[in-house]
């Protein structure tokens, strides 16, 4: 049986949770987190990814989430990850309030500042 890498499924839910945030799923969200995904995430599996994204159920909370994974989770893996959420975002060419709530609990969890502009 495959080992689960459960630090990419966690990302994929973060990833999910920010391309849904809004209430539908934006194909340009969606190619931004695959390539930027790809890019950080050897393993990143688009399949998966998108499995996430049409459950929206299957997406863990996203405020347990992040506490948990700042637990575990060096200073700049946060500040990376926090880009890639960023990035995701902006995708569409809006940055709705729902994904600047979203940003704002994961940040604050970390205790990561916001900035403008993603990987």
């Amino acid at each position: 049986m495959a080992r689960i890498n459960q630090f990419l499924h966690a990302t994929y839910s973060l990833a999910a949770a920010m391309v849904c945030a809004d209430g539908k799923i934006d194909p340009d969200e969606i190619v931004v987190a695959e390539r930027i995904g790809k890019d950080l995430f050897g393993e990143f599996d688009s399949a998966e990814f998108r499995g996430y994204c049409v459950n929206p159920g299957q997406v863990a909370d996203i405020e347990l989430l992040a506490k948990a994974l700042g637990a575990v989770l060096a200073d700049e893996d946060k500040v990376l990850i926090m880009n890639y959420l960023h990035a995701i975002s902006e995708a569409d060419g809006d940055v709705c309030r729902e994904e600047e709530l979203l940003l704002q609990k994961v940040s604050r969890s970390w205790n990561v500042a916001l900035t403008r502009g993603g990987i």
